[in-house]
C-alpha cells in the first residue's frame, strides 16, 4: 500500500509526476476551476491511483454487504422475483415467467456487480433489471453447457479421473467466471483457463474467503427446507426463494468490491462513491490545504503569507489569526510580528476573546521587549488590560508620557484614569499619584473650557436673521466710491468669526498640553 507523502497514515489516491510524490484527497485542487484535480505544490495535473491503496478488504466490509439490498428498491425486486417464481410453479407451461423472473433478478445483480466494481457502493435502481435479462440468462446457461460438455469430453476421451478434477475446477472457479463475465461480457473470455487461473492469483486468499461465504449462504437456504418441511410448499418456496435472491444481490456485489480491491491487478482504476453528490474542496478547505502542505515542507515564509491572505479572505476566522500569531511566535520573526500585532489585538474583540489580548501582549514582549504600539488607542487598550490582570508595571509602562506622543488623542483623560489606578497598586508611588490626579483634574478643565469656546464659536458663527439692505445704498455715490457706512458692518462680522477660530484653537492646543505630567520612573 502506498501512503500520501505529506500524510504518512493517509493511502495515496493520486500521484504527481511532476514533484514525484504520492498526494491523498487532501493534497489535490479538485476546485474544477482548471479542468481535473490538480496538484496544490505545483499545480500540475494528477494521475489517479483510484482505491487501489484505499479499499478495504472485503472481509471487513461484510456488515455492509448484508446491508446492501436493504436500502433502496432492491428488497422490493428480491421479494418480488420470489413470489413470482414461487407462484408459476403452479402454473403450467409458466417457464416464460419463471426466466423473466430470473432473468431481471440476474440483470440486476450483474448491475450491483458492475457498479460496485466501478466504487459506487449504493444498491443501482431496479431499473436495472428490466432490459436484457433473459439474454443473460441464456448466456450463462451457455457458459454452464460449454462447461458440462468439456467435462463429458475430458471424461470421455482422458478418464474419468482427470473429469473429476475439470469439474471441482469448474466448479470452484465459478465465481471468477462470474467476474470474467461481467467485466468482459464474452462467453470465451470468461471460461478461458488462463485467465480464469490469473484472475484467482491476483486476487489470492480473498478468493478462497468468497468461496466459504458463498458455501456457507447456500448451506442457510437448505436449513430453512429442513425447518419448514414439505408440508407447506407453497411457503417454503417463498421463503427459499427471497433468501436466495438476497444472498444472490449480497454475493454479487461481494464479487464487485472484489474487483474494486483489486483493481490495480485487474487493470482499471476505480473510485470510491457511496452515494450524493460529490463535493469538491471550497477555496477555504483548498486555503488550509496549502497551508498545511507548506508547514510540512518547512516554508514558513510562505505559510505567513498565506495567512495574510486567509485573514483577508475570511477575515472572521479566528482560528487564522491565532495559528498565524503562534506560528510567527514560534519562528521568532519579530518584524512580521510587530506588523499583525496591530491587527490580532484589534480583532480578538470583534471574535469575543478579549481574554486572549493580556496573554498574547506578553507572549509577543517575550520576543520583542521594547514593544510599544503605534497608536494611542492600542496603547491604551492594552493598559486597560495590563491593569485588569494586575500587571500596573505594564500599563505605566504604555501610558507613560502618551500625551506627548498623541497629544490630540481623544480619550487622554481616560488612559490617564488607568495609569493613576495602576499608580495605587504599585507600592511608594504616591507622590506620582498624586501628580498623575492633577494632571487629570487640569486635563478636565481644559477640556470643560475648550467646550464652552466651542460652544461660544458655534453661537458666533450661526447666521442670523438680517434686515433687507436697501438697493440703493450698494450702488455707487456721485465719485462712483462704494459707501462706507455699508461695508464697515461687513468687515467687523468677519473680524468677530476670526477671533472665535482663534479662541477655539488656543483652548483646543491648551486641552492636548494641560500642565505637564513628568515621566514615572520605577526604582531599581
Amino acid at each position: 500500500m502506498e501512503y500520501c507523502h505529506f500524510h504518512p497514515l493517509s493511502s495515496a489516491t493520486f500521484y504527481c509526476d511532476h514533484c514525484l510524490t504520492n498526494l491523498c484527497d487532501h493534497c489535490i485542487d479538485d476546485t474544477q476551476q482548471r479542468g481535473g484535480e490538480r496538484c496544490i505544490s505545483c499545480a500540475k495535473p494528477l494521475i489517479s491511483l483510484g482505491a487501489a491503496h484505499s479499499a478495504e478488504p472485503f472481509w471487513r466490509k461484510l456488515k455492509d454487504a448484508f446491508h446492501y439490498p436493504l436500502y433502496g428498491q432492491s428488497l422490493t425486486l428480491i421479494i418480488g422475483v420470489a413470489v413470482m417464481t414461487s407462484v408459476v410453479a403452479y402454473i403450467p407451461f409458466a417457464i416464460v415467467f419463471y426466466l423473466m423472473a430470473v432473468g431481471a433478478l440476474m440483470r440486476y445483480s450483474f448491475a450491483c456487480l458492475e457498479n460496485t466494481a466501478n466504487g459506487k457502493m449504493t444498491a443501482p435502481d431496479i431499473t436495472e433489471a428490466y432490459e436484457g435479462g433473459i439474454l443473460l440468462i441464456f448466456q450463462l446457461i451457455g457458459i454452464v453447457v460449454i462447461m458440462t460438455a468439456a467435462v463429458f469430453g475430458v471424461n470421455e476421451f482422458l478418464g474419468e479421473g482427470l473429469a473429476r478434477l475439470l469439474a471441482v475446477f469448474c466448479l470452484l472457479s465459478f465465481p471468477a467466471i462470474i467476474i470474467l463475465f461481467a467485466l468482459n461480457r464474452n462467453m470465451f473470455d470468461a471460461i478461458n483457463p488462463l485467465s480464469i487461473t490469473q484472475l484467482i492469483l491476483s486476487v489470492g486468499l480473498s478468493y478462497g474467503v468468497l468461496l466459504g461465504l458463498i458455501l456457507v449462504m447456500s448451506a442457510s437456504v437448505s436449513v430453512i427446507h429442513e425447518l419448514i418441511g414439505a408440508e407447506f410448499s407453497f411457503i417454503n418456496a417463498l421463503l427459499q426463494g427471497i433468501v436466495s435472491n438476497f444472498y444472490t444481490v449480497v454475493t454479487f456485489h461481494i464479487m464487485g468490491y472484489m474487483i474494486f480491491q483489486y483493481q490495480a491487478e485487474l487493470g482499471f482504476v476505480a473510485r470510491e462513491d457511496h452515494g450524493g453528490i460529490a463535493k469538491s474542496k471550497t477555496e477555504q478547505d483548498l486555503h488550509n490545504a496549502k497551508i498545511d502542505i507548506a508547514l510540512k515542507l518547512g516554508q514558513y515564509g510562505r505559510v505567513v503569507d498565506l495567512f495574510g491572505e486567509a485573514n483577508r479572505k475570511f477575515p472572521n476566522d479566528y482560528n487564522y489569526y491565532v495559528r498565524c500569531f503562534d506560528l510567527l511566535c514560534a519562528i521568532k520573526q519579530t518584524d512580521r510580528l510587530e506588523k499583525f500585532l496591530p491587527f490580532y489585538f484589534d480583532f480578538l474583540p470583534k471574535a469575543q476573546r478579549g481574554d486572549q489580548i493580556y496573554p498574547s501582549f506578553k507572549r509577543a514582549l517575550g520576543l520583542i521587549p521594547n514593544y510599544l504600539p503605534a497608536t494611542a488607542k492600542l496603547r491604551h487598550q492594552l493598559a486597560e488590560q495590563c491593569q485588569f490582570k494586575g500587571d500596573p508595571k505594564s500599563a505605566l509602562r504604555l501610558l507613560n508620557g502618551i500625551h506627548k506622543h498623541f497629544p490630540t488623542y481623544p480619550k487622554l483623560t481616560a488612559a490617564y484614569e488607568v495609569m493613576e489606578r495602576a499608580l495605587g497598586d504599585l507600592p511608594n508611588m504616591e507622590k506620582q499619584r498624586a501628580q498623575c490626579k492633577t494632571f487629570i483634574e487640569n486635563l478636565k478643565q481644559k477640556a470643560a473650557e475648550a467646550e464652552a469656546a466651542k460652544q461660544a464659536a458655534q453661537a458666533i458663527l450661526k447666521p442670523k436673521n438680517k434686515p433687507m439692505l436697501d438697493k440703493s445704498a450698494l450702488r455707487p455715490n456721485k465719485d462712483n466710491t462704494p459707501q462706507e457706512a455699508q461695508t464697515q458692518p461687513l468687515r467687523k462680522s468677519e473680524q468677530q468669526k476670526l477671533r472665535a477660530q482663534q479662541l477655539a484653537e488656543r483652548n483646543a492646543k491648551g486641552e492636548a498640553e494641560g500642565k505637564d505630567l513628568p515621566p514615572i520612573e520605577f526604582k531599581p
